[in-house]
C-alpha cells in the first residue's frame, strides 16, 4: 500500500497506519481438553466449554476471506 501510494502521488504522500481498539485475548483458540480433569470439566472434545471468542474471531475472518 505504501509503495503504491508513493508511486501514484509522486512521493508527496506517506502512509501511517495505526491499530486502535485492539486487545489480546488470553484464551486459546485451538483448545482441546487433554487431561482427565479437563475432559471431565469440558467434555471429550470441549463441547461443554463456554463460547471461545478467539476461535469465533478466527472463523469469522476466514469466512470473510
Amino acid at each position: 500500500l505504501s509503495g503504491e501510494m508513493r508511486v501514484q502521488t509522486g512521493g508527496a504522500c506517506s502512509v501511517a497506519l495505526m491499530l486502535s481498539h485492539w486487545q489480546r485475548l488470553e484464551e486459546d483458540p485451538y483448545f482441546v481438553p487433554t487431561t482427565e480433569e479437563e475432559k471431565e470439566e469440558f467434555g471429550e472434545q470441549g463441547e461443554v466449554c463456554p463460547a471461545n471468542m478467539s476461535r469465533k474471531y478466527i472463523d469469522s475472518t476466514r469466512t470473510r476471506k
